[in-house]
């Protein structure tokens, strides 16, 4: 599960627990939900939902931008273009150097 998931479904058995506490108090399921949304952090709450919206309509415009332009294009808009990469050049015979970490043969002068 992912961790956005996760905060999902805690969120939701917090507010199951907290409407268990005051149903515990109220004489009913309707007044202990009630109760419960008298005591709610408005603010709290429409920040929450203000971001939510604000990263879902993100989410679908870069999704519908990268349908029409292109995946590529719209990572060059932002990163820059992709590096292309050079062709090797191969050195002349007699200076050719060995790959990196390969030792060259050493002669065994003891024969």
């Amino acid at each position: 599960m992912s961790s956005f998931a996760d905060e999902l479904s805690g969120g939701r058995s917090r507010v199951f627990e907290h409407l268990y506490d005051y149903w515990k108090e109220a004489p009913g399921l309707v007044a202990a939900n009630h109760k419960l949304l008298a005591g709610l952090n408005r603010a709290h709450f429409l920040h929450i939902q203000i971001l939510l919206a604000t990263l879902i309509a993100n989410y679908c415009i870069f999704a519908e931008l990268a349908r029409v332009i292109g995946r590529d294009k719209l990572r060059a808009m932002f990163f820059g273009p992709v590096p292309t990469k050079r062709p090797r050049v191969q050195a002349p015979m007699g200076l050719a150097r060995p790959p990196s970490g390969v030792m060259p043969r050493a002669r065994n002068p003891i024969k």
